[in-house]
């Protein structure tokens, strides 16, 4: 007798097979948006990613000649273009076929000035001869290293972005500058016309020319991280109507996040997910916060914003019923165990509510659920910042309190 999987067609077999590529990078490594749970992880999606999925590929493919025409035939899903030997400042572009299979996602890590042209050439000649639309876009750039003043004039963002075109459909753009960009730059109507399908857009380091319309009808996920000042604030130009998860990063005062809150109160009731990573104290959060915020599952706030005995979230917290679940603390620098130790003797929510800390690198999250009961360490997981939904048990391994 014939086994079940015998009588299995080819293309549930080649989904299962492209599943088991993914499962410990993420929900889909094509994925445009994310959810509450997966928001960690999503936001934090770079080069390891790409390692640990071709890794899965080759493993694969070494099991049967099927398998391995199969994968094969879906190299060009996922290309990322980096510089393998970093004291070499040099990029090594691949040959492009006339006709390209589809590439779902392109991701790019350029290392000096000097390769940026000759990349973003290369990227915007593969997207024409692309069978395919584009789905995913994301680029770490280098500084530039002409006098300001030229550059301010010079830096547009077809310097720096591949012509994608309007028929690419693109819905996940990301673009990363180091923190001290003073000339590289774009602006929300220059996004609004070209990459109206967004669903995702991170903007980190980025000069914004001119902030006072985003309208993006699709978009969802939205980061804005200026290292060296503040992110633009929303306006009433600003039309984001499916916007669910929200980070904001850079130099925030308590007057800029009170601002933010208020600018953000028309997308409350819908946003899920929302981090505000500020340098200055922030001694309160509004009366009203969870009465207004109703969707939300997760906040994400800094190590010292949370270590602050004064801070007033600890005495505004949500009701049982409200669907809050997880309390990130961000930029954790110092011993996990201390960390959690400090946070339990403050802590305030209900049991329902978990604890995340970051310890400083990708991959490095650590979920405590029940922090007020006494056995604490068992509770606590190690997490690549893929959370388990409400009230459901992460079902990992525990980890000790040291690592």
């Amino acid at each position: 007798m014939k086994a079940p999987t015998d009588r299995l067609s080819v293309e549930i077999w080649q989904d299962i097979l492209l599943f088991a590529i993914e499962p410990d990078v993420g929900a889909s490594v094509f994925a445009t948006t994310c959810t509450a749970s997966t928001f960690l992880h999503f936001m934090e999606q770079e080069n390891g990613s790409y390692h640990e999925y071709t890794r899965r590929r080759a493993t694969l493919r070494q099991v049967c000649r099927a398998w391995n025409e199969f994968l094969q035939s879906t190299n060009s899903w996922w290309i990322h273009v980096h510089n393998p030997d970093s004291p070499r400042q040099t990029i090594v572009l691949p040959s492009i076929p006339d006709q390209v299979p589809t590439v779902k996602r392109l991701s790019m890590a350029i290392p000096d000035p000097k390769c940026v042209g000759p990349s973003v050439d290369w990227a915007s000649d593969l997207l024409r001869r692309s069978q395919a639309p584009l789905i995913s876009y994301d680029v770490n750039l280098p500084l530039c290293t002409d006098p300001f003043i030229l550059c301010r004039k010079r830096h547009e963002p077809h310097d720096f972005l591949p012509a994608v075109g309007s028929n690419m459909a693109l819905r996940s753009l990301r673009i990363v500058f180091p923190p001290l960009n003073r000339c590289r730059s774009t602006s929300f109507p220059q996004l609004n016309t070209h990459f109206k399908n967004l669903v995702s857009l991170s903007l980190c380091n980025l000069v914004m020319l001119s902030t006072q319309e985003l309208r993006l009808p699709n978009l969802e996920f939205l980061q804005l991280t200026r290292s060296m000042g503040v992110p633009p604030l929303p306006t009433e130009g600003w039309d984001l109507p499916r916007l669910r998860h929200v980070c904001f990063d850079g130099i925030l005062d308590e007057d800029y996040v009170n601002t933010l809150l208020n600018s953000l109160l028309r997308y409350a009731s819908q946003l899920e997910t929302l981090f505000l990573i500020l340098w200055g104290p922030w001694s309160d959060l509004p009366h009203n916060f969870w009465d207004s915020f109703t969707a939300l599952q997760m906040l994400g706030l800094p190590h010292d914003q949370l270590n602050d005995y004064g801070w007033g979230g600890w005495t505004t917290t949500p009701p049982r019923t409200h669907p809050f679940r997880y309390l990130v603390c961000r930029h954790c620098e110092d011993d996990v165990v201390a960390t959690v130790n400090s946070i339990r003797s403050m802590w305030t929510y209900h049991e329902d509510v978990a604890l995340v800390i970051e310890k400083g690198t990708l991959e490095k999250y650590y979920l405590i659920e029940d922090i007020k009961e006494e056995g604490w360490k068992t509770r606590m997981t190690r997490s690549n910042g893929i959370l388990p939904g409400r009230r459901h048990s992460l079902g990992l391994a525990p980890v000790s309190g040291n690592s």
